[in-house]
C-alpha cells in the first residue's frame, strides 16, 4: 500500500513539473483573451478592437466601452475618439457617448480642445463638448495652433482667427502683405512666401523676424531648427534665419529632442545641431527615429541600438528591431523572437516552439512584426492564430 502511494506521488510530482515547465517559465501572460479579428494600442487606458468588420473600444479589463458598431474608428486623444458610421464621421467621448452624432464628411484631429468638421461642403469648427465655437463657414480650415488657426471664406477672405471665431486682429493684412502663407504656427513662427518666391517668417505680431532668402523649400520649425533646401540640396535655419548647417543633404527630417536623421549618397545617418554626424551615414534603409533616448541601427544584416552620441548601447544582432517603448522593444533572432530590455537583456520570449503563433512559419526568418506589438500603457498586443489579444510582461 505504501509503496502505490509512493508511487502516485511520484507521478503527480513529474506531472505538476511538466506542468511548470511548460507555463510557469513563460515570462508573459495573456491579460486580454484572443478574440480580436484586429486590435489596436491601448491610449488613455482605452483601446480599439476589431470583430465581424466592426471596430468597438474596450478598457484594460477587456470590457466593452462601446460595442463593435463602428465601420471605422480613431484611437483616442485628450478624451475624444473620432468613428465613422455609413461613411459619416462623429466623435464619442471616453465613455462611449456621443458628443457629435456622425453627420460630417471630413475632420481634422481635436487640437487645442477644438477641431475642425467639414458638413454640407462647408468648414466648422467644434470643441470638446460637440459645439459650434462659431457659427462662421469656411472653405478651407486649419487646425488650431498656438490659440489661432488659418481659414478662407466663401468671398476669397483668408486669414487667422482665436478660439471665439473671431478675425486675430495682428494678423489681418496678411493678404494684402504676402503672396502666400503658411497655415500653422510652430515655435511661434509663420512661413511667408514673396511675389519673387523668396522665403521669411514672421511672429504673430506679423513681425518679420527671419529675412527673405532665396529657398526652394523651407519646412516649419521643430525643435527651434527649420528643414531648408538650396540648389538641389537639405540643410538647416535657426530661428535668426542663419544657415547653421549648410545644404549638402539629399533628404533631411525635423530636428527632435537635438538630433536629425538625414541622407547623403543614398545613405542615412544622424547628425546634432551642431551638423557633425553621431552615425555616419551607413545604412541604406530609412533609420527609425530616437525613441527613449535610442534608435535600432542596421549594419551588415543586423539591428542594434545606439544612443545619441551614436555609441553602440546594444550591440547589431538582431534579424529585426523594433523601436523602444516603456523601456522594452520587441527584436528577433536567430531561433528567438521577444521583447529586450535597454541593456539587451531577454524580458519574455513568444517563440513557444514556433507552433502557437501562426505568423511564425520559421522562427529563423525574418518575420513581420506588425503581428506583435509594442507595449502601451503596459500591454501589447499580440497575435494567436487568427485572433488578437493583449499580454503583459509578469513581475
Amino acid at each position: 500500500m505504501k509503496k502505490v502511494f509512493y508511487l502516485t506521488k511520484v507521478m503527480i510530482l513529474l506531472i505538476l513539473s511538466a506542468f511548470c515547465l511548460q507555463s510557469c517559465s513563460q515570462d508573459w501572460s495573456w491579460v486580454i483573451e484572443p478574440q480580436f479579428d484586429r486590435a489596436e494600442d491601448f491610449s488613455e487606458g482605452i483601446a480599439r478592437v476589431q470583430i465581424d468588420e466592426k471596430w468597438g473600444y474596450i478598457d484594460k479589463t477587456g470590457a466593452w466601452i462601446a460595442e463593435p458598431q463602428f465601420d471605422n474608428a480613431n484611437d483616442f486623444s485628450d478624451g475624444i475618439a473620432l468613428v465613422m458610421i455609413n461613411g459619416k464621421i462623429g466623435f464619442i467621448d471616453n465613455t462611449g457617448k456621443f458628443i457629435a452624432e456622425p453627420q460630417f464628411t471630413e475632420y481634422s484631429d481635436f487640437n487645442e480642445g477644438i477641431a475642425a468638421v467639414k458638413i454640407n461642403n462647408v468648414w466648422k469648427y467644434i470643441d470638446k463638448t460637440g459645439k459650434w465655437i462659431t457659427e462662421s463657414e469656411f472653405t478651407f480650415a486649419a487646425k488650431f495652433s498656438e490659440g489661432i488657426a488659418f481659414v478662407a471664406l466663401p468671398n476669397g477672405t483668408w486669414g487667422f482667427i482665436d478660439k471665439t471665431g473671431a478675425w486675430y486682429e495682428p494678423l489681418q493684412e496678411l493678404s494684402q502683405k504676402y503672396k502666400s502663407v503658411g497655415v500653422i504656427f510652430t515655435d511661434g513662427l509663420l512661413k511667408v512666401i514673396q511675389e519673387d518666391k523668396k522665403i521669411g517668417f514672421i511672429d504673430k505680431n506679423c513681425v518679420l523676424v527671419i529675412p527673405f532668402q532665396e529657398f526652394e523649400i523651407a519646412y516649419s520649425f521643430s525643435d527651434e531648427m527649420a528643414v531648408i533646401k538650396k540648389n538641389g540640396k537639405f540643410g538647416y535655419i535657426n530661428k535668426s534665419g542663419e544657415l547653421v548647417i549648410q545644404p549638402q543633404f539629399d533628404y533631411a527630417d525635423d530636428f527632435k529632442d537635438g538630433i536629425a536623421r538625414v541622407q547623403q549618397n543614398e545613405k542615412w545617418g544622424y547628425i546634432n545641431k551642431s551638423g557633425n554626424f553621431i552615425v555616419e551615414p551607413q545604412s541604406e534603409n530609412a533609420l527609425w527615429n530616437f525613441t527613449e533616448g535610442l534608435a535600432s541601427v542596421k549594419i551588415d544584416g543586423r539591428y542594434g541600438y545606439i544612443d545619441k552620441t551614436g555609441a553602440w548601447i546594444i550591440q547589431p544582432q538582431f534579424i529585426n528591431a523594433n523601436p523602444f517603448s516603456e523601456g522594452l522593444a520587441i527584436v528577433q533572432s536567430e531561433g528567438k523572437l521577444g521583447y529586450i530590455d535597454k541593456n539587451g537583456t531577454w524580458v519574455a520570449t513568444l517563440d513557444d516552439n514556433s507552433s502557437t503563433f501562426s505568423t511564425v512559419d520559421d522562427i529563423n526568418n525574418s518575420v513581420n512584426l506588425k503581428f506583435y506589438g509594442d507595449f502601451k500603457e503596459g500591454l501589447a498586443v499580440l497575435r494567436k492564430g487568427s485572433k488578437y489579444g493583449y499580454i503583459r510582461i509578469k513581475n
